[in-house]
């Protein structure tokens, strides 16, 4: 597949010029980050299986800093972890090339108005939930979720904390 894709990058940019767009294989550093989301108008997120999806939340964050939000849209695929929680994201099945060719196209085609208010809903649930409180909110759940055992195993022997009996397993 990674063959595949950089075939058709090349056929891209043979056609359209280096400028068309940047291809990166990397894990860049948050400055790098930073600066990449500063300068792209689009961010597309094809994860199929992510929890907290950090690029978008700094993709937000950056562009409302950099006052670009009406020239800033960004792509999610329906598996990414933000893709429930932003509502202001274009969604699209990543298993889809039709999905999305019509994602890429409606984020291309929104007006800079419709960009910005998309954009809003992003940050005002970013300014909502923090990474300090998803971490909270997550140790609440996992705390209520929670149920103690009253039996505990030590050297095959079973000990019943309630009866105070042991039971040995073999």
């Amino acid at each position: 597949m990674r063959k595949d894709v950089l075939k058709i990058k090349d056929e891209i940019h043979q056609e359209f010029g280096q400028e068309c767009f940047l291809f990166e294989e990397s894990n860049p550093s948050l400055e790098k980050r930073l600066a990449l989301w500063s300068k792209t108008d689009i961010l597309l997120c094809s994860s199929l299986k992510d929890g907290l999806c950090i690029q978008v939340l700094e993709y937000v964050v950056c562009r409302k800093f950099a006052n670009k939000f009406k020239d800033s849209c960004m792509i999610c695929s329906e598996f990414a972890g933000c893709n429930e929680a932003m509502s202001g994201v274009l969604k699209y099945n990543p298993f889809s090339l039709d999905g999305f060719v019509k994602a890429m196209d409606q984020a291309m085609s929104l007006s800079s108005e419709d960009k910005k208010d998309k954009m809003e809903l992003c940050y005002s649930y970013i300014k909502k939930n923090s990474l300090s409180k998803w971490a909270e909110d997550f140790l609440k759940d996992l705390k209520l979720a929670y149920k103690p055992v009253n039996t505990t195993y030590y050297l095959g022997i079973n000990f019943d904390r309630k009866s105070g009996r042991n039971n040995r397993l073999i």
